[in-house]
C-alpha cells in the first residue's frame, strides 16, 4: 500500500485519491451507500478509480459549463505552455486549481446521487436500469475525456512543430 502511494504523483493524489476518499465517506454517511471493503489495497484502487471518474466529470462537465457561462476564463494554451517554461510555480497552481474543480464535482455528484436514491425509492425503480445508465454515462464521460486529452496533445505537438519551424528559418 505504501509503495502504491509513493508512486502516485502529487496531481493524482490531490485529484484522484483524496477526492475518491472524501466521496466514498460522503456516499456512506450522507447518501447511505456503503462501498467500503475490508481489503486496504482494494479500497485504495476503489478510491483512485472513483476519484478518476470525479476528476473527469469536473473536467468535462463542470469546467465546460463554467467556461460557457463565463465564470472562468483560461489563458491561451500556447501562452500557458510558454509561461510554465518560465515560471514552474504555475504547475503547482494548476494542481490546486484542478483540485478545487474536482472537489466541486465531489459535492455536486453526491447531491445528485442523494436525489437519485430518493427518486429510486419513490418510484420503486429497478437497479438494473440505473446500472446501465451509469455505465453508459461512464463511457460517454471517458470518451469525451479522451477527445479533450487528444486535443491537448495535438496542441502541444503543433506548438513544438511551430517552434522547430521558427528555429529552422
Amino acid at each position: 500500500m505504501e509503495k502504491f502511494i509513493e508512486k502516485l504523483e502529487e496531481y493524482k493524489i490531490f485529484n484522484y485519491l483524496l477526492p475518491g476518499i472524501i466521496f466514498t465517506y460522503l456516499l456512506k454517511y450522507y447518501v447511505g451507500i456503503d462501498i467500503f471493503q475490508s481489503n486496504a489495497i482494494e479500497m485504495a484502487f476503489i478510491f483512485y478509480f472513483i476519484g478518476s471518474i470525479i476528476s473527469r466529470f469536473g473536467s468535462v462537465v463542470i469546467e465546460e459549463i463554467l467556461k460557457k457561462i463565463k465564470f472562468i476564463k483560461y489563458s491561451n494554451y500556447n501562452d500557458y505552455i510558454n509561461a510554465v517554461k518560465k515560471d514552474d510555480f504555475i504547475k503547482r497552481l494548476l494542481i490546486s486549481n484542478n483540485t478545487y474543480r474536482t472537489m466541486c464535482a465531489v459535492f455536486l455528484i453526491i447531491l445528485f446521487l442523494k436525489g437519485v436514491k430518493e427518486l429510486i425509492k419513490f418510484f420503486n425503480l429497478q437497479t438494473g436500469i440505473i446500472y446501465t445508465i451509469i455505465i453508459i454515462c461512464g463511457f460517454i464521460l471517458y470518451l469525451v475525456s479522451f477527445k479533450k486529452q487528444t486535443s491537448f496533445i495535438v496542441k502541444r505537438v503543433d506548438k513544438v512543430k511551430s517552434e522547430e519551424n521558427k528555429t529552422e528559418d
